[in-house]
């Protein structure tokens, strides 16, 4: 369980119940993806799809597919609205980043999410 200030979450990885979930975030941020889509994403690398828990419901995702010993791919990260700023996607990041290992990473992104992958934090690792 990670504490920021008073907020209480938990990070944990995705299951097949999840999907429903993590598909309704992705509505919500107008991607659309469908449950059956997420879920055969899960089912290609299922120890590194991680999800952030508070009060029973799923706010946040990020995947981790490692390909090979040497590539890991990133995708679905997703903060629900109302609950960014809370640092849920930095333990997110940090779960997924401990995953890849040293492998190189790939990084799917959507056109407005662009330019914050240059800010310096996401720089170190990245």
């Amino acid at each position: 369980m990670a504490t920021t200030g008073s907020l209480k979450y938990e990070i944990r990885l995705a299951t097949k119940e999840d999907m429903q979930a993590v598909a309704e975030l992705t509505r919500a941020e107008g991607w659309g993806y469908s449950s059956a889509y997420i879920e055969t994403l899960r089912q290609t690398d299922p120890d590194g799809f991680f999800v952030a828990v508070k009060n029973n419901e799923i706010v946040g995702s990020a995947l981790a597919c490692n390909h090979t010993d040497n590539l890991c791919f990133f995708a679905l990260d997703i903060t629900k609205s109302g609950h960014r700023k809370e640092g849920i996607h930095t333990r997110l990041s940090q779960r997924r980043f401990e995953y890849a290992g040293n492998r190189n990473i790939g990084l799917y992104t959507v056109n407005e999410h662009r330019r914050e992958i240059g800010r310096a934090s996401c720089r170190e690792r990245v």
